[in-house]
């Protein structure tokens, strides 16, 4: 990350329109005790409804798009990516891929690579689906931090709504929903910061009709600082990037 990058998520130049947050009440401490003990749920949760992915997007079932099905055959559940390269794992989800997270072909489970994960302090072996459930919007991957149990960095889609022809158009749509910080751009390309917690941090940048997010989570006794949590994702996002179509 650059010097300026890092000027920017620091907590001096956070977007005055952040809201901030709250002294902790005995109640708040308290569910901070029982949060630590089920941290596997709550980590799950943060990457399915991190930034654009998870939580804004509505719809119902529907049936893949032609492209996704050209590496299925009937009776099969899709297990490669739209080039063929097989996910590193076994998924039992039919839709997987599906109308909400087709707008783009990026796949985070299949694109980034084991040197990579290395260099970004991940575990390749530790790689799990972030879906949980069949036609999940948020389609990616899941690592464990070296050394860490209960941190992890994942790297979802999920498509833009109707109404948001950008991440911009996210941010601005979910102003009241996370804690924003100055956006980044990288190679030409804007990249949003934000959080929707004290435990996480995401960065996200779009490709074709839908956004790209990288997520940090540290649960328990591994918290750190929010402008920490926040270089991880942007570093890890900027690595991946050129493999991210535009």
């Amino acid at each position: 990350m650059t010097a300026q990058d890092k000027q920017l998520l620091s907590p001096s130049n956070v977007d005055t329109r952040v809201r901030r947050l709250r002294p902790q009440t005995g109640m708040e401490q308290r569910f901070l005790i029982l949060r630590d003990r089920t941290w596997r749920i709550l980590l799950s949760a943060s990457v399915i409804c991190y930034a654009s992915i998870g939580c804004s997007i509505s719809g119902s079932p529907a049936a893949v798009s032609p492209l996704s099905q050209q590496t299925s055959t009937p009776g099969q559940v899709r297990q490669a990516d739209d080039a063929g390269n097989r996910l590193p794992f076994v998924t039992p989800f039919p839709n997987r891929w599906n109308s909400n997270n087709d707008g783009t072909q990026y796949e985070p489970c299949t694109a980034v690579t084991t040197d990579t994960l290395r260099r970004s302090g991940l575990v390749p072996e530790s790689v799990v689906d972030v879906a949980k459930s069949d036609f999940q919007t948020a389609r990616g991957c899941r690592w464990r931090f070296e050394g860490k149990q209960r941190s992890a960095l994942s790297q979802s889609v999920g498509n833009l709504s109707d109404s948001e022809k950008d991440v911009l158009d996210y941010k601005v749509k979910n102003l009241r929903t996370m804690d924003w910080y100055p956006n980044l751009t990288i190679d030409g390309r804007t990249v949003i910061v934000g959080s929707l917690n004290d435990l996480e941090c995401t960065a996200s940048v779009q490709s074709g009709n839908a956004v790209v997010g990288t997520t940090v989570v540290r649960l328990g006794g591994e918290n750190e600082p929010m402008d920490t949590m926040c270089q991880s994702a942007v570093d890890f996002l900027r690595s991946t990037l050129p493999q991210i179509p535009r």
